[in-house]
């Protein structure tokens, strides 16, 4: 029976913006990042902002809400979607372009508040950093 070698993956998809460097150390090329849109006067039928969760741990969040609700002074309580974007813990962030328009889409076609986290990634954070940043951003809804 013949030895079986472990062979190290590589980072050869383009879509992962990873480029892997001599010595096991990789970095990350930029991707499309979205600015948050807090214009009340804009076309937009969704406003965001950015607010700092930990300002040590470099963890925030990005809330979306429907512009009716900005512009009509409407104090109606929206549901709240709590969103994690995808990536495996490993890839992209809550300012991503793609994630930020799918979030502005639940907002302004639900008519809901999304709360996106930015939370730290691997391999740069190892596991549970990315978990321990989730129940951060959970303690906050339930304390604000």
């Amino acid at each position: 029976m013949a030895s079986q070698c472990f062979v190290r993956p590589t980072f050869d998809n383009p879509f992962l913006n990873i480029e892997e460097l001599p010595g096991d150390t990789i970095i990350r090329k930029p991707e499309p990042l979205t600015q948050a849109n807090s214009d009340p006067n804009g076309t937009s039928l969704v406003i965001s902002k950015d607010i700092d969760l930990d300002i040590n741990k470099k963890t925030w969040l990005r809330i979306y809400v429907p512009r009716r609700i900005i512009t009509n002074h409407d104090d109606e309580k929206l549901p709240v979607i709590f969103y994690y974007h995808g990536g495996g813990f490993v890839f992209f962030h809550a300012h991503s372009f793609f994630w930020d328009l799918f979030c502005q889409g639940l907002a302004g076609n639900l008519g809901v508040m999304v709360i996106a986290l930015e939370f730290h990634l691997a391999p740069e954070n190892r596991l549970p950093a990315a978990y321990d940043d989730a129940m951060d951003g959970l303690y906050w809804i339930k304390s604000t």
